[in-house]
């Protein structure tokens, strides 16, 4: 995801390959379904916004993208002080 940058929404984590169950064996935390944005300045990847397990939900809705992607227009540009 950070190489490509493009968003990635997985609706099973547990059986994709792009999540590390690792973590979860870890941390006790039980990840569902993620979506990740990247944070971008031009072409380059300066981070990722990453949400876990959406409420009540069969993963991710249309607005849970929007206002990722709006955070990460948000973070790679921000006001100045």
């Amino acid at each position: 995801m950070l190489r490509s940058g493009r968003s990635i929404d997985v609706r099973d984590a547990r059986s994709s390959t792009l999540h590390d169950a690792r973590v979860d064996q870890r941390t006790g935390y039980q990840t569902r379904d993620l979506l990740a944005v990247p944070i971008l300045r031009g072409s380059m990847v300066l981070g990722v916004v990453e949400l876990l397990n959406a409420f009540g939900a069969a993963g991710f809705a249309g607005w849970h993208r929007e206002a990722a992607w709006l955070t990460a227009a948000a973070l790679s540009d921000p006001p100045e002080a």
